[in-house]
């Protein structure tokens, strides 16, 4: 009994060894990939705040087709307006 015992503990050693090797692999991984998510996230947000700049430098330039796009973009239940950043 002893015995089974102790060779049940060592199979069970082993595979928390190699359960631990697993989520040391895919922590990284995660860490990896939150950072560039993080980073998407920034790069996306530059993007939009130059976006809503240039609308705002268009309807400026060209208000009169903006009126048009705009009238059209309400009919379709959208805005146009930049947003408040």
């Amino acid at each position: 009994m002893l015995q089974h015992m102790e060779k049940s503990n060592q199979m069970l050693m082993g595979c928390n060894n190699i359960a631990e090797r697993q989520q040391q692999s895919l922590l990284s991984q995660l860490r990896h990939h939150t950072v560039l998510l993080q980073e998407m996230k920034k790069d996306l947000h530059s993007v939009f705040i130059r976006i809503r700049r240039l609308k705002a430098v268009l309807q400026e330039r060209n208000p009169e087709v903006w009126s048009v796009i705009d009238s059209d973009e309400k009919a379709a239940g959208r805005s146009t307006e930049p947003a408040s950043s």
